[in-house]
């Protein structure tokens, strides 16, 4: 019963989290165009949310 639970542990081999989050903030810098990109594929990923469309926010991905 003990390796079953092991076995579908999903906390086994997680990275420390203040370390996953040191990582992406040191290395993606959310500046210049980077921000304006994320910001418009955000506002058309909701739209093709709001209008139930797969193709368009496949698209903003």
């Amino acid at each position: 019963m003990n390796k079953i639970v092991d076995f579908i542990n999903l906390h086994n081999g997680e990275e420390d989290k203040e370390k996953v989050l040191d990582n992406v903030t040191a290395n993606i810098s959310f500046r210049g165009s980077n921000l304006w990109i994320l910001a418009c594929a955000i506002l058309i990923a909701s739209v093709g949310l709001n209008v139930n469309s797969t193709a368009v926010i496949i698209g903003a991905m």
